[in-house]
């Protein structure tokens, strides 16, 4: 049976999309433009509970899979926003093998700070533990990372943060924008690294 969540407070950096560049401006000055954008725009804070089942099995060797994914955003520009994610899947082989993966994740972010936290388990058994806080200055973002070692990293690209790069899509889509591409630093992949994120909006 899976847990029933309860105000969860261990939750994630899961970003979104993104939103047009105008041609003429090179990156740094579009990005910058952009994220201004985005502090016009105001989140109401929320919380999403999805359940999930297994479709079909097309030859993944899963015979059964149930689970259920918990987000929650709150905050303002003033205090800050915290996202929380919960992602909870069971799975059974054709063997009869079951296997709990538990997804936890949070974050906090305000202005140029970012701090994340992301855990994984399965069956009960930690298998992934990763901490640390994102500074920003200018175009390098500074990550001090606690787990899974302590170490430093310079990221030397321009970064939104996901709560801001959320912000930056909808004040985007607000003004007829289709496509972007930019670099968010979201906390995974170790928490050394941004990732390219690619964003479609279609018509209203």
């Amino acid at each position: 049976m899976l847990p029933h969540f309860v105000d969860c407070r261990a939750g994630a950096a899961l970003t979104a999309l993104f939103v047009g560049l105008c041609s003429s401006l090179g990156t740094d000055a579009a990005l910058a433009g952009l994220s201004s954008a985005g502090d016009s725009v105001r989140l109401t804070a929320h919380r999403a509970v999805y359940d999930l089942s297994l479709d079909e099995d097309e030859g993944s060797g899963i015979s059964a899979l149930t689970g259920r994914i918990v987000f929650e955003s709150l905050g303002n520009a003033c205090d800050g926003y915290s996202e929380t994610l919960r992602f909870v899947t069971r799975s059974q082989d054709r063997n009869g093998t079951s296997v709990v993966t538990d997804l936890q994740s949070s974050t906090f972010e305000f202005n140029d700070a970012f701090d994340f936290v992301q855990r994984t388990l399965v069956n009960g058994k930690e298998v992934e533990d990763i901490r640390g806080r994102a500074l920003r200055s200018q175009d390098t973002a500074h990550v001090a990372l606690e787990r899974p070692s302590e170490k430093s990293v310079d990221i030397t690209v321009p970064v939104l943060f996901p709560n801001e790069h959320m912000r930056t899509v909808i004040a985007a889509a607000r003004t007829g924008e289709h496509f972007v591409q930019v670099d968010v630093f979201d906390g995974s992949e170790n928490g050394e690294t941004a990732s390219p994120v690619t964003t479609v909006i279609g018509a209203a």
